[in-house]
C-alpha cells in the first residue's frame, strides 16, 4: 500500500468514529458488515474501533491533535504546530495549517513520514530558499524546479540524503496574500 493511500486511511478512520460518537461520554456501538461485526467503545477523549479480523485502531484527539495507534504503527495529525520531533527549522512566521507524523511499529518496513503544510507573508522564492538551505545544512544535493503556470508561482525541491527523501513545494498565486509552503520527509527503513 503506497503511504499516500495509507495515510487517507488512517485518517478517515480516525475520524470518522470521533464525529460518529462524539468524544465526552463512555459509549460502545457494535455494527454488522458484509466482512463480519466491527465494534466501536469511546471512552472520553479516546475512541477504539475493532475490526471483523480483531485487528484494532486507538484513536485520542487532545488539543487540536489526532493520533492513531495500530499494530502496524502510530499516525498524529494536527495544526497550529510542527509533529515533535520534526527534522526541518520552521520559517520565521509560518502558520502551521496541517502537520502529520507516521511512525511505523517496530518490525514493519514503512517509511517514518513527517509532512507539513503552512502559509507565510514571503514572496515564494525567499521561502524556497529558507527550505534550500535548510536541506542542504542537512547534507542534501538539492534538485530545484522553478515554474509559473498562469498567474501561480511554482518551486519545487527535492533531494535525497542516505535514507532520507524529502521535498518541499512552494506555491502562490499572484492574487493570493500568502505563500504556501508544503514539506514532506520521509525516512525509508
Amino acid at each position: 500500500m503506497s503511504r499516500q493511500a495509507m495515510a487517507r486511511r488512517f485518517i478517515v478512520a480516525g475520524l470518522m468514529p470521533l464525529l460518529a460518537l462524539g468524544c465526552s461520554r463512555k459509549e460502545s456501538t457494535t455494527i454488522q458488515t458484509d466482512k463480519g461485526t466491527v465494534t466501536v467503545e469511546t471512552d472520553g477523549d479516546t475512541t477504539t474501533v475493532t475490526g471483523a479480523d480483531g485487528e484494532k485502531a486507538t484513536v485520542k484527539s487532545q488539543g487540536g491533535t489526532v493520533t492513531m495507534t495500530t499494530d502496524r504503527g502510530t499516525f498524529t495529525s494536527g495544526s497550529g504546530r510542527l509533529p515533535e520531533g520534526f527534522p526541518l527549522p520552521q520559517i520565521d512566521g509560518a502558520r502551521i495549517q496541517q502537520s502529520a507524523h507516521m511512525t511505523p511499529s517496530a518490525g514493519q518496513d514503512d517509511p517514518e513520514v513527517y509532512h507539513a503544510t503552512m502559509t507565510v507573508d514571503l514572496p515564494p522564492a525567499e521561502a524556497a530558499a529558507f527550505y534550500e538551505k535548510a536541506l542542504k545544512d542537512k547534507g542534501f544535493e538539492v534538485s530545484r524546479m522553478d515554474s509559473q503556470s498562469g498567474d501561480e508561482a511554482l518551486i519545487s525541491l527535492s533531494g535525497t540524503a542516505d535514507s532520507i527523501d524529502a521535498a518541499v513545494v512552494v506555491t502562490r498565486e499572484a492574487s493570493a496574500p500568502e505563500t504556501t509552503v508544503s514539506v514532506h520527509w520521509s525516512i525509508n527503513r
